[in-house]
């Protein structure tokens, strides 16, 4: 499994209008798409945060995808938490496989 950080078009949250977010995207082996989250945005150091913010710009050099690029079963992950909990970059990670892992149980993988 690979990932980047890319930017997708989400209208559904939106009114069915555009609206970019940066995600943490997902790939099969094979290179398709395999679904998204939210970004964790912090790091342990600020050498980190500018690592962050480089990937956050490379992202902006590609191009945007769109939320029906990614197939119907594609797991999707929005508020990490569902609330207003500050998690570090562990936790997000940790919040990220967990849901990976019960997707792949789904699949059968």
């Amino acid at each position: 499994m690979e990932w980047e950080f890319r930017f997708v078009n989400m209208p559904s949250g939106n009114g069915g209008d555009d609206w970019m977010e940066l995600r943490e995207v997902y790939y099969n082996d094979d290179g398709s798409l395999m679904g998204h989250a939210d970004p964790c945005p912090g790091s342990e150091t600020v050498g980190g945060i500018k690592q962050l913010a480089q990937w956050w710009l490379r992202a902006s050099e590609l191009p945007v995808l769109h939320e029906k690029d990614f197939p119907s079963d594609a797991w999707v992950i929005s508020e990490v938490t569902g609330d207003d909990t500050d998690l570090g970059y562990e936790d997000c990670a940790h919040e990220v496989l967990t849901a990976f892992d019960a997707y792949a149980d789904e699949d059968g993988d």
